[in-house]
């Protein structure tokens, strides 16, 4: 477990996951925790520097999802705490365990809008004490584009439900928030353009929902067209924020 402890500063694999050991035999749950853990540490969302680090926990999160399926060895680790080794780790992933476009896509049409993702919203509220942009960071697939309104109402609808109590705004917060959504029109421009280089169809709100899932799945969605189409301009203005590990 040295490799784990090191890269994760525990060896509770629970905690690694995201998912409370009782609710592990939920399949869905199960799934849902692994695909944003997943989501959270792929390569393709690594700081330059950090790009090895983020395989091998990538790497990580594939085995201990794979382990947590397996009701027998389940029962090893929380018996014994034995796992994983780094062989383990190194070893053939299992379809299920693949990060591909499809299982990205599956994994957003049922959360959006799901009550995982508005306790997620919740969650994140409280915890970055009513900063939206700590929000929007945080939780998969917002667009700040499009889902400003989404999320205040579902701030309000938790306010009067009484589910959690009225923050204050932080100017700060709200400075980086508009600055964020600029940045978003920007790159919302520039993938028109090139869209339109490579006549490509689609509408305004389409682009931005595709960049958003790109940049949460497998980077900058952006900086792939300019590599893929020849735009090297549009690609080296680009400088996608790096996630929080």
């Amino acid at each position: 477990m040295d490799v784990v402890r090191e890269l994760f500063e525990t060896e509770d694999l629970y905690w690694i996951l995201g998912i409370l050991k009782e609710k592990v035999r939920d399949e869905r749950a199960l799934r849902s925790a692994y695909m944003k853990a997943a989501l959270k540490y792929h390569p393709d969302k690594a700081p330059s520097e950090g790009t090895e680090a983020f395989t091998k926990k990538f790497q990580i999160i594939q085995k201990v999802y794979e382990l947590f399926k397996d009701e027998d060895r389940r029962k090893v680790y929380d018996q014994t705490g034995t796992w994983p080794t780094d062989e383990d780790i190194k070893s053939h992933v299992s379809t299920s365990a693949r990060l591909d476009e499809d299982s990205i896509l599956e994994f957003q049409k049922t959360y959006q809008g799901s009550e995982e993702e508005r306790q997620d919203i919740k969650k994140y509220y409280e915890e970055g004490k009513g900063d939206f942009s700590y929000i929007f960071d945080h939780v998969f697939f917002l667009n700040p584009l499009d889902d400003e309104e989404k999320v205040d109402s579902i701030i309000e609808s938790l306010i009067e439900s009484g589910e959690i109590k009225r923050l204050p705004k932080k100017p700060k917060s709200v400075k980086i928030r508009e600055k964020k959504l600029k940045r978003a029109r920007q790159e919302a421009a520039q993938a028109e353009a090139i869209m339109k280089k490579i006549n490509l169809g689609g509408g305004m709100d389409d682009l931005t929902k595709m960049i958003l899932a790109k940049r949460n799945s497998s980077g900058s969605f952006l900086a792939d067209l300019a590599k893929k189409y020849g735009d090297a301009d549009a690609g080296t203005k680009l400088k996608p924020t790096q996630p929080k590990t």
